[in-house]
């Protein structure tokens, strides 16, 4: 499957809606929301081929995991993803 050139380069607002509902995430290794996934510990990153997804479940359930997880994400939108600083930030940049 051909991806298309900007897959790499963007971030989607479905992962920030996750991480505010405390709803750990399990995207693919896309660069950048796999970057983002790994470094707040909010999932699991694993390709959909290969059998590498079913063990990224496993993961997600085994322990306190999960928990870890939806605790980060509920954390983080509440302090660094809050979309009063986004706002705040684009009426900045749109005001110019």
């Amino acid at each position: 499957m051909k991806l298309h050139k900007y897959t790499h380069h963007g971030s989607t607002n479905k992962l920030y809606h996750y991480m505010m509902f405390g709803k750990p995430v399990l995207p693919s290794p896309v660069r950048l929301t796999a970057n983002q996934v790994r470094h707040a510990d909010v999932g699991e990153v694993a390709s959909y081929l290969g059998g590498e997804f079913p063990h990224a479940v496993d993961r997600l359930l085994d322990g306190d995991r999960w928990k870890q997880c939806s605790e980060n994400g509920l954390r983080l939108s509440a302090t660094k993803y809050r979309w009063e600083d986004d706002a705040r930030r684009l009426r900045c940049v749109y005001s110019r």
